[in-house]
């Protein structure tokens, strides 16, 4: 085979990867002919694709606008995925302005204009523009696919934030459990709306939540009977999402979680050492990024003699291969009376007992930071628009520090400040 067949073969099977989401493979095979590949659109676009998802952002820039000069057929795809990077290297208001400008374009798709509105949303998010982010957040994707499963489940209007008191109101969760504890930290507000509140919610949460919002009648998501039987009962619904756009666009405090004092863990925790909770993994797809590599919880473990590290990161869905050996840590002690994954309360009062936590972009994080406890996340110079770029301590969370690198893959300065931080605890 000679060369431009080999070259062809490998972005032909590059690109059948990409397809399967075989994304580390395909990588490769683009990788091979990095400096060979002759500007071929196919080539181009996704290997840009890949170095997108990789938050190469500068590296995916290039390639796209190389493929710009090749094919105009699929312009606005293009200058989507720039705008994308942008966005992801935290220059806002460009991504912004290429978005807005695409906006403009009538050939526009509803699914492309919504990924575009979303994109913007999180923009103005991440920039601590609140009222204007919360105002464009209908867009977002879960919310978007959730709205349309509820058409099919009961028909009640959609309430959007006016009084009503009077009237029975279903809110209807959507994301994750750590978008589920940012969201009901507005519930609180609500029983001044409505007459009654429905809220469906993780079934792990419940027992937390009931005891902190005794007007409000919880029902566990996932479950089609408990959700018709408080549908029945309700006059409009909301999407729990939607509540800060509605209730408090500039994130009044939430109501911290009450929980009862509990010591059954105590005999189990070192007394002599100061208690750091840690969690260091996501099973989200493509968050890669989120997570430092594993030398640097080694490092920390080295620098800190004086820390008992308590495990906080249920094992049910790490990825083996690269977190057991945090999960099996000599310098990590596990508590095996707690079910960290089914028992949240347990986990709670297990956090409660922490002198500090520290914790990747995870529902940890959240939960730490419902509780009122002293925390940090450790993160790149930006992951999601949840922790917004100029805020610290944490908008959300007022106990929360935000603990950042300057740049993509700057886990070194972020190491340096957590081992600082638990060197004064």
């Amino acid at each position: 085979m000679d060369r431009s067949h080999l070259i062809a073969a490998n972005i032909n099977r590059g690109k059948a990867l990409y397809e399967q989401k075989r994304y580390q493979e395909a990588y490769k095979c683009f990788q091979n002919i990095e400096h060979c590949h002759g500007n071929d659109y196919n080539y181009l676009y996704f290997y840009g694709r890949l170095k997108l998802q990789n938050r190469e952002n500068s590296d995916a820039r290039k390639l796209f606008l190389q493929a710009l000069k090749l094919n105009n057929s699929n312009e606005l795809d293009l200058y989507i995925a720039i705008a994308t990077t942008y966005y992801q290297d935290c220059d806002f208001n460009k991504a912004i302005s290429i978005s807005q400008l695409i906006l403009k374009n009538k050939e526009i798709t509803s699914e492309l204009e919504n990924y575009l509105q979303e994109l913007i949303c999180y923009c103005y998010l991440s920039m601590g523009d609140l009222t204007k982010g919360w105002q464009l957040y209908n867009y977002r994707k879960p919310g978007l696919l959730v709205k349309a499963q509820l058409a099919k489940k009961c028909n009640l209007p959609f309430w959007q934030g006016e009084n009503k008191p009077n009237a029975n109101l279903l809110v209807v969760a959507e994301d994750g459990l750590g978008d589920e504890l940012i969201y009901t930290s507005f519930i609180h507000l609500l029983p001044d709306k409505v007459k009654q509140v429905y809220l469906e919610c993780d079934a792990r949460l419940i027992p937390l939540f009931a005891r902190t919002y005794p007007d409000i009648i919880f029902f566990a998501r996932n479950n089609i009977d408990s959700f018709k039987k408080a549908a029945k009962h309700c006059d409009m619904c909301v999407l729990l999402g939607d509540l800060p756009r509605y209730l408090n666009p500039e994130m009044a405090k939430g109501k911290t979680i009450a929980l009862k004092p509990a010591h059954k863990f105590k005999k189990n925790l070192p007394n002599n050492k100061s208690l750091v909770g840690i969690s260091y993994y996501t099973p989200v797809p493509n968050s890669e990024y989120r997570m430092p590599p594993l030398d640097f919880w080694e490092k920390i473990f080295k620098a800190c003699p004086g820390v008992a590290f308590i495990n906080l990161q249920e094992n049910k869905k790490t990825d083996p291969k690269k977190r057991s050996f945090l999960y099996n840590h000599k310098s990590v002690q596990q508590i095996n009376e707690v079910d960290l994954y089914n028992d949240l309360n347990g986990l709670a009062e297990l956090i409660c007992h922490m002198d500090f936590v520290l914790s990747i972009s995870n529902y940890i994080a959240h939960f730490t930071g419902r509780l009122a406890r002293p925390s940090a996340l450790v993160a790149q110079k930006f992951c999601n628009c949840r922790w917004i770029l100029a805020e610290d301590p944490s908008p959300w969370y007022p106990t929360l520090k935000l603990i950042r690198g300057k740049e993509v893959g700057g886990w070194e300065e972020v190491k340096n400040n957590v081992i600082n931080i638990l060197h004064e605890l």
